[in-house]
Order: structure tokens, then sequence, then C-alpha cells
């Protein structure tokens, strides 16, 4: 048997403009990853250099590109968390120590505001969720069970998709809980400008592919951009 069939492989992808360590990276609602904040080198609390431009990572692509500099330096425990309307929240930083010429150290000043991203998505026509049942407050959805979604606008077609994404959890520039998962997805009934569209979305039968716990949900259209999300609660297996 083929060894990459039980161990998976790696690939290289493209460069980051910027070498950076203490970073956080964010999945966005729409699948990219957002790459911000972080110190050029060092470890902890002794970094310097700090990198305030952020970049995105395009997985279908493989690629890295530019995106919009932060206003505040943001090093050792920050955070950048995905917020349901698809923006970024990112805050925090302990500051961390530099070294002088003469090889003394002194402490960066802590950062204790926030600061938000928006992704260029927000600045297009998004489709929007009008409807989804079960609804979290309602019912749960078993692993390998079905849910729809209605949505209107933002140029949806065919091609669009329904995501989970997990709320995060970050420090020390992991964020434990995170994950993306597109949903097997099929057009229930097809909308029109002034009619919705109707999407049903299969939860992964495997619980290790999406933990049991509270979701947000989009709907992608083909051009990759999201809807602001709603939650949906994945039952724990019986």
């Amino acid at each position: 048997m083929d060894t990459a069939a039980l161990t998976g492989e790696w690939h290289r992808v493209g460069d980051m403009e910027h070498p950076r360590i203490l970073c956080d990276a964010t999945l966005l609602a729409n699948g990219e990853v957002l790459v911000s904040g972080g110190a050029s080198h060092g470890w902890g609390d002794s970094d310097e250099g700090a990198v305030v431009e952020a970049e995105l990572y395009d997985p279908d692509y493989s690629l890295f590109e530019p995106a919009a500099s932060a206003h505040t330096v943001r090093r050792y425990h920050s955070v950048a968390l995905l917020l349901p309307d698809g923006s970024v929240l990112k805050a925090g930083s302990t500051g961390g120590f530099g070294t002088h010429v003469d090889g003394t150290q002194y402490r960066f000043v802590g950062n204790e505001t926030g600061e938000r991203y928006l992704p260029k998505y927000m600045f297009l026509p998004r489709p929007a969720i009008t409807g989804l049942e079960p609804a979290a407050d309602k019912a749960t959805v078993d692993h390998g069970g079905t849910f729809t979604v209605t949505a209107s606008g933002g140029e949806l077609t065919t091609g669009a998709e329904v995501a989970i994404i997990r709320p995060g959890s970050t420090t020390h520039g992991n964020n434990m809980d995170q994950r993306f998962v597109w949903l097997d997805t099929a057009v229930a009934s097809e909308g029109s400008e002034t009619a919705p569209w109707t999407f049903t979305a299969t939860v992964p039968e495997n619980p290790a592919a999406a933990p049991p716990g509270r979701y947000m949900v989009v709907v992608v259209t083909e051009e990759k951009v999201p809807s602001e999300a709603e939650w949906i609660h994945i039952a724990v297996p019986s």
C-alpha cells in the first residue's frame, strides 16, 4: 500500500512575505486563513521586530497575499477570533522584551486594546441566511444528519456551499478549538431575485470531523463570499 495513503503527505505552499513568530492564524468565513501579528524573531516575551502587516492564505491556490496592516503591535499573548459577522477581533499583547545595543534588556509596553480586521468579502454583496431548520434554540443535529438553510441575495447560484465553523479559543498563538468544515450541500430549491434559495447540508458522520457543540453556519457563494453566520448545535453521539 502507498505510504501516503496511511500517513498523508506534506506539500510546500507559497512563501509568506514576512517571517514571523507568535502570530495568530484565523480561519475566515470563506475558508481562507488570516495570519496576523507576531514578531520577526525571538521567543515568548523575548521577541523583537513587530510585524503589523497581515497576510491571507488561499487554500485553493496555495498562495499567500498581503492584507491590511494593524494599527497596533500584537505580539505575545495576543488573540485573534472570527466573529459571526465575518470580521476578526484582534486584541491584547503583553509586549515582550527587546535588547539595547549595549546588551541590556528593556520591556515593551503591553496593550489592552482591540481592533477588527474586515476581510474584503465584507465590502461585496453578501448572501443573507433568512432561515435555519432545525434552529439551534429548538433542536440539535446528529452526526450524519441534515439541516436546511434558506438564503437570499449575494449572487447565489447552484455552486454555493454551506460550511460550519467552530468558535475559537486562542492563547499563546494557538487556536485550540477553531475548525472549518465544508458540508455536503445540495440545492433543495433554486431562488431568484425575489425568491430565496434553500440548501440542504449534511453533517459529517464521523464526530472527529465535527466534534459535538455549537457551530457558526455560513452560506458561501461560488465566488467565496460568505453570509453572516447563524448558529446550530451538533449533538453528542448517543
